[in-house]
């Protein structure tokens, strides 16, 4: 059984404001090639639907051709974005081709209901700029999207323990690799229940299509509350602990830096089957149990074929498990607002904005930089963000927000202004030797006084 994942691209253009909703599978497939071009040889995502609307009108279904992400080589179809990438990078017809958000270079074709007329759209990218064409002469018209957001519901289910991680037994906390058939594992509020199968599996996330969704999320000894963790815990990103009454993922959990996402070369994951879904003590922090939905073949002993990169898709979890999940709302920032106190992480709204010439006549626009997901409640906008500009003066003359020479350190305009990642280039080509003027805006960002978020991830 296969998961799925949703890419929603949103973007303002005059009176509309509009969403682009792309649906994938995220059970990899081998690429046909059905319009016979040259030798096609690769591995891809499976596009499942495109819904949404588009200049006010409702997206009636897809066009096009193949339907299928591929990766790693030259030819790439209609109807294909990279899940979990922000680069493309060479992965276009000659490569380079500059690839921003996730989307190919061929791009999306779906078909518009407006009035009583049907309008075939493909949107693309090309040298990292966005275009669509939805007229009978070809045109491309220039468009800007303000955010494109995988779903955070199916990021992939990789739910396990690393190596090392102590579990609570009848016979003592023991390494959840020396767990064997039978052991009594004591349960969070009481009770006991015997170990039916201990699932394993090596990831080398570098080599994973997506390395964000299998890296380790580190949980600090006491980030929780005293003695929860007992010690650092390492686990998966999708692995859920139980809080007032709703299991709550790791990755939402994270705030750069009493909890963080690391960097592992290599990492060996296990899971822990009960007869069924419930919630046991790993470092004495209440976690769920493996909950099976049809994705054993992700794990090396799981009697079938392993795949490629495992997604540890899990589409039944909300539905069978023993808590209902939460990933965001008011929960999840009940939670994470008493962590981020725990943490006592010092804040500040001073930006330190510099702008920095360069020999070759650019400018970098610096300032310090903090990812919203880490330092606020909500866990949901995961950008780093520098600060937010609402005009920029190349001496006299007006430099437009959206103008497409600003790529390099710049997240998508936005009705107000333009974000910087903290360190956004303005090329030599806008300032022709003149002096670069920023206004920036007030948006209420804070950011760590320390820098812990430039630390968030660690390579061990």
């Amino acid at each position: 059984m296969s998961g799925q994942e949703t890419f929603t691209y949103t973007f303002t253009d005059g009176s509309y404001t509009d969403t682009v909703n792309v649906t994938i599978s995220t059970t990899i497939a081998t690429i046909t090639n059905p319009m016979n071009i040259g030798v096609v040889s690769g591995e891809g995502y499976p596009v499942l639907s495109i819904s949404g609307t588009w200049e006010g009108n409702t997206i009636t279904g897809m066009v096009g051709n193949s339907g299928q992400v591929q990766l790693l080589h030259g030819v790439l179809f209609d109807n294909a974005i990279f899940p979990g990438t922000t680069s493309g990078g060479g992965y276009g017809p000659g490569g380079g081709n500059g690839n921003t958000q996730g989307l190919d270079v061929h791009g999306l074709e779906f078909s518009v209901s407006g009035g009583i007329e049907q309008t075939d759209v493909n949107v693309f990218t090309q040298q990292g700029v966005f275009y669509d064409i939805q007229d009978p002469n070809d045109n491309q018209i220039q468009i800007t999207f303000d955010g494109v957001t995988p779903s955070l519901s199916s990021l992939g289910s990789n739910a396990c323990f690393a190596e090392g991680t102590r579990i609570a037994t009848t016979r003592g906390d023991v390494p959840v690799e020396e767990l064997a058939k039978g052991d009594a594992v004591l349960l969070h509020g009481g009770g006991t229940a015997p170990v039916v199968w201990i699932g394993h599996r090596t990831i080398e996330p570098g080599r994973h299509a997506r390395p964000n969704a299998v890296q380790p999320v580190l949980i600090g000894a006491h980030a929780i509350a005293d003695n929860v963790p007992a010690r650092d815990l390492v686990v998966s990103p999708d692995h859920a602990f139980y809080f007032n009454g709703a299991l709550i993922p790791a990755k939402a959990l994270v705030n750069g830096m009493t909890i963080r996402q690391v960097e592992r070369r290599s990492v060996t994951y296990y899971h822990v089957e009960l007869p069924a879904h419930a919630i046991l003590l790993a470092e004495n922090m209440p976690a769920e149990s493996y909950l099976e939905t049809g994705n054993r073949q992700a794990f090396e002993n799981g009697g079938a074929a392993i795949a490629l990169h495992p997604e540890f898709a899990q589409p039944l979890r909300e539905a069978a498990s023993c808590a209902p999940f939460a990933e965001h709302g008011a929960i999840v920032e009940q939670v994470r607002t008493q962590i981020l106190e725990r943490a006592g992480l010092e804040t500040t709204d001073d930006a330190q904005l510099r702008v920095e010439y360069r020999a070759d006549g650019a400018a970098i626009i610096t300032s310090r930089s903090a990812v919203p997901a880490e330092v606020t409640p909500d866990p949901r906008d995961r950008r780093r963000l520098g600060v937010k500009i609402g005009g920029l003066m190349a001496g006299d003359e007006p430099v437009a927000l959206d103008h497409p020479a600003l790529a390099e350190g710049w997240h998508g305009v936005e009705a107000d202004g333009r974000w910087t990642d903290g360190a956004a280039l303005v090329p030599a080509s806008l300032l022709k030797g003149r002096v670069l003027t920023v206004t920036p805006l007030k948006a209420g960002l804070r950011y760590p006084v320390m820098q812990q978020a430039a630390e968030t991830r660690l390579t061990a």
